[in-house]
């Protein structure tokens, strides 16, 4: 199953989903994330770390520019 990583303030905080339920959330201080799912917190140095190790999509801001 993937999460969803839904960013509520940008580059610096997200809602973890599976796709119906909140099920973690994902924050970033001074480039270092915290993935908190259920009970375990891991840290990573970016995003793309994180996806190696936890199936998860990050969905980019509503207002965000390609």
């Amino acid at each position: 199953m993937t999460l969803i990583a839904k960013p509520i303030l940008k580059n610096q905080l997200w809602i973890v989903t599976d796709g119906c339920n909140k099920v973690g959330n994902v924050e970033c201080n001074n480039n270092v994330y915290s993935v908190k799912l259920g009970d375990s917190q891991q840290t990573f140095t970016s995003t793309r770390a994180i996806q190696r190790v936890v199936p998860m999509e990050f969905q980019r801001s509503p207002n965000s520019v390609k």
